[in-house]
């Protein structure tokens, strides 16, 4: 698979509408992919998008694995099974994000997409400035060193 990069501004329409970027859609196309996982992100209130594929390969199937007897187990699943979604990707390179989840991430018609690799984030732009600022995020050094890359 090819991997999501860039950063992009974007607005939704009226009907909660995003026109994916088509450095985004182009990846997706590569991959005959037009389903994406939509999750809210915990830990950054912002949003991320798998591919569908990626999400069943890599996520789904681990999470699967987990026994059914183990308490943090069952609350991960309850967790990622409130708060993720499956959603198509139109025709047009459209997704429809949902009320509740542009109201946790603080989104209302702007946003800014980031490809994170083999995931996209979805930010609002004052959340993601915020982010952006931060000493961590504006070097990636320390972290190649950390995982030796």
């Amino acid at each position: 698979m090819d991997y999501f990069l860039g950063t992009y501004e974007c607005t939704l329409d009226d009907k909660n509408r995003l026109s994916i970027p088509s450095k985004i859609r182009n990846v997706m196309s590569d991959t005959s992919q037009k389903m994406f996982i939509i999750s809210k992100d915990a830990g950054d209130k912002c949003l991320t998008l798998h591919p569908y594929n990626v999400w069943k390969d890599r996520i789904a199937a681990r999470i699967a694995q987990l026994p059914q007897s183990d308490d943090s187990a069952n609350r991960l699943r309850r967790i990622l099974g409130k708060n993720t979604l499956d959603i198509p990707m139109d025709n047009q390179g459209r997704i429809v994000i949902p009320g509740d989840f542009c109201n946790y991430a603080g989104i209302d018609k702007r946003v800014v997409i980031f490809g994170a690799m083999d995931k996209i984030e979805i930010w609002s732009p004052e959340t993601y400035d915020e982010v952006a600022k931060t000493p961590e995020e504006q070097s990636a050094k320390e972290e190649l060193k950390k995982f030796r890359i």
